[in-house]
């Protein structure tokens, strides 16, 4: 009998939500720390049932697991989807980096559970319901030490998460983890606001004061002004009984806005050519490669839009 290799060697500067994860690894006798992870992978129909499974939160998460893409992948990352159970239900990287990618086993299929790979971005991330950042030696795998991943969890209409977000890049160096979690927050409300407004409809979907994390403090109201649905901060916050859409009670908290929710396309557009700008540190010939537009376009947009690039 084999047994697997535990690991004892706990990085002295490791964070506390990461030692705890290390501790929940440890007391998984049989988590091997040598290869945990790098070959755990659903056949094609089980990934199709997955998929399946997944319902609309794929659709919806996919959209912005594109625009994702788009920022992350001229830097050398690879964006993944997962769905709730840490199964990676879609990715997307680089033609260069496919060996890579097919190496450390960041590709659809994929099972980053922290039971079965340790501690690791997409599966603890899920365990913790809220945004990890994991490099090198602080991951339980030894071979992802050459790595780093920045993961964040999404919310469906009813407050339960339902799926995540992480991009991982060949390198361990968190120096851009702060601007990646920036990325995977905005990506991540966005989702939460889809699958809301497709929930309850395009009628009254307000939003509350405040409001951290990747879940927004969403509320829905039907035709007389009674509360039928809540999201995971507005739950957390203030009703965390709310039950939708029985037993619908009346809003205790202040609302913000009185027209009926509309998708802003202006705002899309100018938060995806703010992130481009601040990747590349305002440089507009760079930024423009990853939009895919000419100069001369983002530099019209950006007078269109005023945003301020000095």
């Amino acid at each position: 009998m084999v047994h697997a290799a535990i690991r004892r060697d706990l990085p002295v500067s490791l964070p506390a939500m990461l030692r705890e994860s290390w501790s929940r690894c440890s007391r998984n006798g049989g988590l091997a720390s040598r290869s945990a992870g790098l070959t755990d992978r659903l056949c094609a129909a089980e990934l199709r049932q997955a998929r399946v499974t997944m319902g609309v939160a794929l659709h919806a998460a996919s959209v912005e697991l594109d625009h994702l893409a788009c920022l992350v992948l001229p830097l050398g990352y690879v964006a993944l989807l997962s769905d709730p159970h840490g199964v990676v239900v879609a990715h997307r990287g680089s033609e260069a980096g496919e060996a890579r990618t097919r190496r450390w086993n960041l590709r659809s299929g994929a099972i980053w559970t922290e039971a079965s790979a340790g501690t690791n971005g997409l599966g603890t991330c899920l365990v913790e319901g809220k945004a990890v950042t994991i490099s090198g030696g602080e991951h339980w795998c030894h071979a992802l030490h050459h790595l780093t991943c920045t993961a964040m969890p999404f919310f469906d209409a009813e407050g339960q998460i339902a799926g995540a977000l992480n991009v991982s890049v060949f390198a361990n160096d968190p120096k851009d983890s702060g601007i990646m979690e920036a990325l995977l927050l905005n990506a991540a409300r966005a989702i939460e606001c889809r699958l809301f407004q497709n929930r309850f409809g395009m009628g009254r979907v307000l939003l509350l004061e405040g409001g951290e994390g990747p879940s927004q403090p969403l509320v829905a109201l039907d035709e007389t002004g009674r509360i039928i649905g809540a999201s995971r901060s507005a739950r957390d916050r203030a009703l965390p009984s709310v039950q939708t859409p029985e037993g619908a009670q009346f809003w205790p908290g202040p609302l913000i806005g009185d027209e009926p929710s509309r998708p802003d396309f202006r705002k899309a557009e100018l938060r995806t050519i703010e992130d481009a700008l601040s990747l590349t540190q305002g440089k507009i010939a760079p930024a423009a490669r990853i939009l895919g537009i000419s100069r001369s376009t983002l530099h019209r947009k950006i007078k269109t839009l005023g945003i301020e690039n000095g």
